[in-house]
């Protein structure tokens, strides 16, 4: 215990600000990810808790060996220069992320309550009035309607929920959604009149109409000013922590007479730290190739496509990124090969930044393990095979990033021997 104790106390300012990061991106990534209604009571508390423990160790490492030393011998300007910047560049994505993702910024989602009550027999109907309850989206998505329970009045069939009977009968609900939520019900002629009891607030819902067809009703989550603040103040420190521990990572490799020769001296030859460094990004977005092949694709995809088979192609996209995509498509007959294409493409140049980084000092243990942290982001994996202009120009704006980044290490000698 006494040995413990003193390393807490020599490395007490690494263990707090560690500490501080990880509560910070467990509480984010709780936020952002872990509440919905498949992770209810303790599984989502024990996931961002694993997630806590995760970067706790990770941050700690990075802040004991590299960060930490360095931020001390910095001049008080200097350091004050980087947490105010980390501070701004963090509040303004805030600010952008806002403008798109307002609905997740709930710190604690609310647990609501739905009772929906069928009609039963109608006095002005020749038969029994039929409920049919087809799709309850939570904000993000559908949620799985056999999580709900009915009275005996209620079947379940064919991932829908029936009732006919004389008697009304009740279909209960309860869970969490992200902004608003929306349940549709099939319409036809002898459609009666169903109540719908959303967190005590009662509302009638007409299932009658001329046409078989469906009907939605919108249900809404208010997120409360405090909700809503707590969470944003968890993200800001976040991107301002993880900001901060990069300018410090960034400054360690721009002081003089440490990289003076450019790049270190390391075991084995570029190239096989590179083909390591690809492993867990080609197999991980390899697997989401393979189960989402041809690729994901959304309205604008579907369109860019479209001009490729017609020969169609304007300036709504890059005509050079509609070009590829469609020589691609005539060699495969699909989007595949382009997907795949843009999967080694992401994969080979992350791969080369996090050599490079190999190359100044980095060990190889952490960048296999940054790498596979990289390939297991959800929003990594789904982009690589995702077709979008955006991602080809965001996937080579990430390589001019990383040919600064060694411009600037090497005080210009990269430009002469890459």
């Amino acid at each position: 215990m006494g040995q413990i104790w003193r390393y807490i106390q020599k490395n007490n300012l690494s263990i707090l600000l560690a500490i501080c990061f990880s509560v910070s991106i467990s509480l984010s990534s709780y936020i952002l990810f872990l509440q919905n209604p498949y992770l209810v009571g303790k599984k989502d508390i024990l996931f961002a808790l694993l997630t806590g423990i995760v970067f706790f160790l990770l941050t700690f490492l990075v802040i004991k060996k590299w960060v930490l030393s360095n931020w001390m011998e910095q001049k008080r300007s200097v350091q004050w220069s980087l947490v105010i910047g980390a501070f701004l560049i963090a509040f303004f994505l805030l600010l952008q992320i806002n403008i798109w993702k307002t609905p997740y910024f709930n710190f604690l989602l609310n647990q609501h309550h739905l009772t929906i009550t069928s009609p039963g027999l109608q006095s002005d109907s020749s038969g029994d009035a039929m409920t049919r309850l087809t799709t309850f989206n939570y904000g993000l998505g559908e949620v799985d309607l056999s999580q709900m329970e009915g009275d005996e009045g209620w079947i379940f069939e064919n991932g829908q929920w029936i009732s006919s009977g004389h008697s009304p009968f009740e279909l209960q609900w309860q869970g969490r959604i992200i902004g608003k939520a929306s349940i549709e019900f099939s319409t036809d002629p002898v459609g009666g009149d169903i109540k719908i009891l959303w967190d005590g607030e009662e509302s009638i819902l007409s299932l009658n109409s001329s046409q078989p067809g469906t009907t939605l009703i919108i249900l809404r989550d208010d997120i409360s000013t405090a909700n809503y603040l707590l969470a944003n103040l968890c993200l800001l420190i976040t991107i301002t922590f993880c900001l901060w521990i990069f300018s410090c990572l960034t400054l360690s490799f721009l002081q003089p007479g440490q990289n003076d020769n450019s790049i270190l001296l390391i075991k084995h030859p570029k190239w096989t730290v590179w083909i390591i460094l690809c492993i867990p990004m080609v197999l991980v977005w390899g697997l989401f190739w393979a189960v989402f092949s041809p690729a994901v694709m959304s309205q604008d995809s579907i369109s860019q496509w479209s001009q490729t088979t017609s020969g169609q192609i304007n300036d709504w996209a890059p005509a050079i990124h509609t070009i590829i995509l469609g020589l691609t498509g005539k060699l495969f007959g699909s989007p595949a090969l382009f997907t795949a294409l843009q999967v080694l493409l992401f994969s080979g140049i992350a791969a080369w930044g996090l050599t490079q980084l190999v190359m100044r000092g980095l060990p190889l243990w952490l960048a296999l393990l940054l790498s596979g942290l990289f390939a297991l982001s959800p929003v990594n994996s789904v982009y690589s095979i995702t077709i979008w202009k955006d991602i080809s120009y965001a996937i080579f704006l990430f390589c001019l990033t990383i040919q600064v980044f060694c411009i600037l290490t090497s005080r210009g000698k990269w430009l002469s021997s890459p």
